[in-house]
């Protein structure tokens, strides 16, 4: 039968964005990929046609999507489409894009689709908000000899804040390593959690207080972290940590400074010697 052996789809993409902080404008418009997906036909033995996509897009702290962005861009294979008419005063929005055929994917081939959106200039009462995305194979309208039923499963992008001013922070390295028992109350070892990470500060330049807190609750300002059992994911209140925590090549003792549009690398230690044996996280 005509279009039996042409398949389409639907698969995460190495090209997601990772969960980000976005720096929008007081004063202009930012433009932003906030979500990626694969279409693909590797296993079709003919050529897909796209004809029409819709994804839906969710925010919070913002009571409607229009109150952050202005416009959604799917860009496909170098092409854009723009979002047809949508209701912008929810919370959540169904983005429908025709893209009318304009769009093949031969077989064997695989494209990324790539969500961009248009932020406004920001609000005081919207910092902190976020946003994110997702497809569904039902979402997804697309033809070979005949119509094709999509296969794979809902893809969701990360989550991203939006803020004119704040920090943004990437994990760049870590190690854990054991460290021989060497006291007599208990007979499991220790363990030196490092975290290396590094800070960009933007829309202002950034303090951040010297030292890392224990803690299971959120800091207003400063570094907090936690020891949880991987067991039970709770939290350990017992056992005994030693933290260090520093900017690489500061010097400093009170505050680091992290200049508007810098980027300064810290580092995170903490020797943890617990009360029970078990295992560990930081």
């Amino acid at each position: 039968e005509a279009g039996a052996g042409d398949d389409l789809d639907l698969e995460s993409s190495d090209e997601d964005p990772d969960s980000s902080t976005i720096s929008l404008d007081e004063d202009d418009n930012t433009e932003a990929t906030i979500f990626a997906f694969d279409l693909s036909a590797e296993d079709s033995d003919g050529d897909v046609d796209l004809n029409e996509i819709s994804v839906t897009a969710t925010v919070t702290v913002a009571t409607d999507i229009d109150d952050l962005v202005n416009d959604f861009t799917l860009e496909i294979d170098g092409q854009e489409f723009s979002a047809e008419s949508y209701v912008g005063t929810n919370a959540t929005v169904t983005l429908v894009f025709d893209i009318d055929g304009d769009v093949t994917i031969g077989a064997d081939e695989v494209v990324t689709a790539k969500l961009i959106a248009d932020f406004e200039q920001m609000e005081v009462g919207d910092e902190g908000s976020t946003i994110v995305a997702q497809v569904a194979t039902a979402d997804i309208d697309a033809e070979g000899a005949d119509d094709i039923t999509v296969d794979g499963s809902t893809v969701t992008g990360e989550i991203h804040t939006l803020r004119t001013e704040g920090v943004s922070v990437e994990l760049v390295d870590e190690t854990v390593t054991a460290i021989e028992n060497d006291d007599t109350d208990q007979t499991d070892d220790e363990a030196k959690f490092v975290l290396e990470f590094e800070v960009t500060a933007f829309g202002d330049t950034v303090y951040l207080p010297f030292g890392a807190t224990a803690s299971t609750t959120d800091l207003t300002e400063g570094v907090v972290y936690s020891i949880i059992n991987t067991n039970t994911n709770a939290v350990v209140t017992t056992g005994t940590t030693t933290p260090s925590f520093d900017m690489d090549g500061s010097g400093e003792t009170n505050s680091f400074k992290i200049s508007d549009g810098s980027s300064e690398t810290f580092t995170l230690e903490v020797t943890f010697d617990p009360a029970a044996s078990g295992s560990y996280k930081l």
